[in-house]
């Protein structure tokens, strides 16, 4: 059961006294870590999901270059023509082979064939700031 803030705020007051009923709805207003929250209960998250993905659809077929493994590290050596475009998975990190890009977290760095883009790619999760960590180590 949902209990306000201030209501909770209100039985826990100097001198009060909560009742056991109240103790028990103080705690039944919150969730549980070991409760799982269903995706539909996040404000705005199928959106946001529906969005990245509407993103990452278009840049398929763009001429990924998956000779790196899959998701580019800033010491990662790049090659592009001038001229032509081309776009990476991208790990957390300053990519001075690119014209010092920045990802903070996941991304998508993209060269138009003459100037170098970032995308970030938010992806809510259980990491650092609530995004999950992607960074890879050898």
């Amino acid at each position: 059961m949902k209990v306000p803030l201030e209501t909770i705020f209100s039985w826990f007051e100097k001198g009060d006294m909560p009742t056991e009923n109240q103790f028990q709805q103080t705690f039944s207003s919150f969730r549980h870590l070991d409760e799982n929250i269903r995706m539909d209960e996040i404000t705005g998250l199928n959106d946001y999901i529906k969005q990245n993905r509407e993103q990452i659809e278009l840049l398929k077929g763009s001429g990924a270059d998956f000779s790196f493994g899959g998701i580019l590290r800033p010491t990662d050596h790049i090659t592009v023509k001038p001229g032509s475009a081309k776009w990476f998975w991208a790990g957390s990190g300053v990519y001075a082979n690119a014209s010092g890009v920045t990802v903070e977290n996941f991304g998508i760095i993209s060269f138009d064939g003459s100037v170098w883009s970032v995308l970030e790619i938010g992806m809510p999760g259980g990491g650092e700031g609530g995004f999950v960590d992607l960074t890879q180590e050898d």
